[in-house]
């Protein structure tokens, strides 16, 4: 089972055409399959998909079933090490 991040414009009714980048990513490296199911995510959605096609850097999928998604309740706390003179004015910028 794969994911992708995906343009909302890559859907297309039920179907889902990931292209250029990402469509490498998933024909070539991680070698999807024909058959194979993921989860794409769109403009608050989430997508579960199966490949219809892999052709080249173009990957075409069917929408199998869809979910509204809601930002997670988490918060995310980012802290910076202090850091000798030069490298912290770099970490600033």
């Amino acid at each position: 089972m794969f994911w992708a991040f995906v343009e909302p414009d890559a859907l297309d009714g039920d179907a889902l055409v990931i292209q250029g980048e990402k469509g490498h990513h998933l024909g070539r490296v991680l070698r999807v399959r024909t058959g194979e199911r993921g989860v794409a995510v769109a403009n608050g959605q989430r997508y579960e998909v199966e490949v219809l096609a892999v052709n080249g850097d173009r990957v075409v999928t069917r929408v199998l079933a869809r979910e509204a998604v809601d930002e997670s309740p988490g918060s995310v706390t980012i802290l910076q090490a202090v850091l000798p003179n030069a490298d912290f004015d770099a970490v600033v910028e």
